[in-house]
């Protein structure tokens, strides 16, 4: 390519450009390649050359894009520049549909992760995926920085409900000890209340032991067996049970005096905690015996013990004592408390928070059932907050229990499947496993 010089007026201005312009090479041998000439601002538009003249509208646009108030610049541009700029815009494009999949998603950026029990979650040898999908990671029982994040990978979906989701397989547990804590990320969800009707599905109805008077369901995330904590007076037990059949497994008599409450399973390392009614009274077992290894003594808000279960994330009992209070212990030294309690509050203010029976930890939330009322309410433990709160009158109706002398609802445990809980109730001939919508 040449460029022609063509005589303009002569003045101060164009005879300093003509000079510029005469010195430049006439061709530059380069078929397309790099024309290169610094130049003052103003041989742009006029001046030796008048460079402007010699391009096509596209390439003049194209080289002479930049302000003519710019001190220095190029008026001769790589070619290969000019084809790098339909790479970028390309590139843009792309850009633009990754930012529109992240959206799409329903990922949250910034959405931090909690550890939680693989049951919960369905943990399985087979289940989950190489890739992490945590922004917090744990190493010897110690939070590090670092976790790789894949905020649209099929396995971050939020598909089984508020308290599903899917486990990273191979990810390091909080504690060595307790190999079976597992990552799942929360996840913003539809709230549900009361008034939205059955917004759960049976997956299945099992036999359950209908002269059982439960008052607390646990599973054991190493050995996959369920547990049950049995009430009244003279009649209290502590039974193994099988998670597929209801069967019972082992039972052991407790002594006459104590009035069995809720009990919870401590993964990793084989042991049951469980609280009596009024005798402010628990009681270590281990898990696979059911032999008592311990006994402890608590008080709470009303001095009695109803619920508990164990939150994984901070390794922090949970306790509900029928008031509308959360109370949160030691696990090393159970009745001792380890933070302040949290008082608990419905989505309709006029509701009694009051008679919190049965927990269970689901996910980062505790899941509670009312007695004497067929729900469970989804709780968040930080503040105390009822996020979710589902009806179960239709779960087995109380005109057609009442036939076979059943009780209320209590009984609420995971499983070892994804999102998928038991529940059962006191003196109830079933069982159920299902998942929350």
């Amino acid at each position: 390519r040449t460029s022609s010089i063509r005589p303009t007026t002569c003045t101060p201005a164009t005879v300093c450009g003509a000079m510029r312009s005469a010195a430049l090479p006439q061709n530059d041998g380069l078929d397309g390649g790099l024309e290169l000439s610094e130049v003052a601002p103003a041989s742009r538009s006029s001046g030796g050359g008048n460079y402007r003249d010699d391009l096509s509208g596209a390439d003049a646009a194209d080289t002479f894009s930049r302000d003519d108030d710019e001190e220095v610049g190029f008026s001769y541009r790589p070619a290969v520049k000019r084809q790098n700029k339909w790479f970028f815009g390309i590139s843009f494009v792309f850009l633009a549909l990754a930012v529109v999949v992240y959206v799409a998603s329903g990922r949250e950026p910034g959405v931090s992760t909690v550890i939680m029990e693989s049951p919960d979650n369905g943990v399985t040898d087979e289940g989950g995926s190489d890739e992490t999908t945590g922004q917090i990671k744990w190493k010897d029982g110690e939070q590090v920085e670092g976790g790789n994040h894949h905020p649209w990978a099929p396995w971050n979906k939020h598909r089984n409900g508020p308290l599903g989701g899917k486990p990273s397989k191979g990810r390091e547990s909080p504690d060595s000890s307790s190999p079976n804590t597992w990552w799942v990320e929360k996840r913003s969800h539809e709230t549900v209340t009361l008034g939205d009707g059955v917004r759960y599905e049976i997956l299945e109805e099992m036999l359950h032991d209908h002269n059982s008077f439960t008052q607390g369901l646990t599973y054991n995330t190493d050995n996959g067996l369920l547990y049950e904590s049995v009430g009244l007076y003279k009649k209290s037990k502590v039974r193994q049970l099988d998670p597929k059949t209801g069967e019972v497994i082992k039972s052991v008599d407790m002594d006459q005096e104590y009035f069995a409450e809720g009990m919870t399973y401590i993964p990793g390392q084989d042991k049951l905690i469980q609280i009596t009614w009024k005798a402010k009274t628990g009681f270590i077992y281990n898990a696979t015996t059911l032999e008592t290894m311990s006994s402890f003594s608590f008080t709470t808000t009303f001095d009695e013990g109803w619920g508990i279960t164990y939150d994984p994330r901070d390794k922090t009992l949970i306790v509900s004592d029928g008031s509308e209070y959360l109370h949160f212990w030691d696990p090393d030294n159970p009745g001792v408390d380890k933070k302040p309690r949290v008082k608990v509050t419905r989505q309709n203010p006029n509701d009694d928070a009051k008679e919190l029976n049965e927990l269970e930890y689901v996910n980062g939330r505790v899941v509670a059932n009312v007695w004497y009322k067929d729900c469970l309410l989804v709780i968040d433990p930080e503040t105390g907050e009822c996020v979710d709160e589902y009806d179960f009158k239709d779960l087995w109706p109380k005109h057609e229990r009442k036939h076979d002398h059943a009780d209320v609802l209590n009984g609420v445990s995971v499983s070892g499947e994804d999102g998928v809980l038991y529940v059962t109730g006191k003196l109830w001939k079933k069982m159920f496993r299902l998942k929350l919508k």
